[in-house]
């Protein structure tokens, strides 16, 4: 009951608070990091762990805050449990599967339109908009091409492209990871080539 009326205060705000695009732009950044035991995961590895593996053109997108009371302990014996209203923004993406890699039972085939959710986006905060970002890592843009893995959201039922070294960049036909920070072995490399060696 309080998550449904958390949402519908927030749609009614959301209402009388549309985004516009004159308002002056903030990036409020979330660093996220994880225990590392070895070397970086690669393309092959990458490939195992995800639930579809596709490359895709971003067609259009939006974005959307989740909602969603968490059980938290409280200190000084973190014995005291507490409810927190969590917000979380994303981008919804619809993109074209332009080749498939690796499918999924929920995925649509090639040529059709796939539905993908990003961490991170817009939003309005008091007088300017704000863009969330993960690790520093932008929202895909409209009309760029990616070779993605995936992994299924079972909360939310959709997709979902977990960090920067998910996705990698494909410019003119091509791996474009020069100056990008992951996969750089692969940059040049002709996308066809690259898909195909996946899957092996």
């Amino acid at each position: 009951m309080r998550r449904f009326l958390a949402l519908a205060l927030l749609v009614l705000l959301m209402g009388h608070a549309p985004i516009q695009e004159s308002l002056p732009v903030r990036y409020y950044d979330i660093w996220m990091c994880g225990k590392t035991t070895g070397p970086p995961p690669t393309p092959g590895d990458l490939r195992r762990s995800a639930d579809l593996v596709i490359h895709v053109r971003i067609d259009a997108q939006s974005a959307f805050v989740d909602e969603q009371f968490v059980t938290t302990y409280r200190s000084p014996h973190f014995d005291t449990p507490d409810e927190e209203l969590e917000r979380t923004v994303y981008t919804t993406h619809e993109a074209t599967v332009l080749a498939l890699v690796k499918a999924h039972p929920n995925a649509v085939v090639e040529g059709a339109s796939e539905r993908f959710i990003q961490r991170g986006g817009p939003m309005l905060h008091t007088e300017q908009k704000l863009i969330e970002r993960v690790n520093g890592f932008d929202v895909l843009p409209v009309g760029s091409e990616w070779v993605l893995f995936l992994s299924w959201n079972p909360h939310l039922g959709v997709f979902s492209l977990y960090n920067q070294e998910h996705a990698l960049p494909v410019r003119n036909g091509k791996v474009a990871t020069e100056g990008y920070g992951w996969h750089t072995e692969f940059h040049g490399l002709p996308a066809e080539e690259f898909m195909e060696a996946l899957r092996r």
